[in-house]
């Protein structure tokens, strides 16, 4: 028989919508800077023709990633700040 192993960390993933994502286990090191990857590839991946279609095109709001047990620490976290994009985008 196999061996279940409990993944260290879980991400969780909050969206624009009347639905939530499940939480998921993340792999390798919690960085703030791989989680905005990890919802940059998220949001890509609910596009047509994605993995996620099904979900439909999604904003993701906020995420974070904590240690997985009850109460466990959050470690590396993602916000979506409006103001911030459109600076980025020059329209501000």
């Amino acid at each position: 028989m196999g061996r279940v192993v409990t993944p260290k960390y879980a991400v969780e993933i909050e969206v624009s919508g009347p639905y939530r994502v499940t939480p998921a286990a993340w792999r390798g090191r919690p960085t703030s800077l791989r989680l905005a990857q990890y919802v940059e590839q998220f949001e890509r991946s609910t596009q047509p023709g994605g993995a996620n279609a099904h979900l439909g095109p999604t904003t993701v709001t906020s995420a974070r990633v904590k240690q997985n047990f009850q109460g466990g620490a959050v470690v590396a976290t993602y916000y979506r700040h409006a103001t911030l994009e459109a600076w980025a985008r020059g329209a501000a």
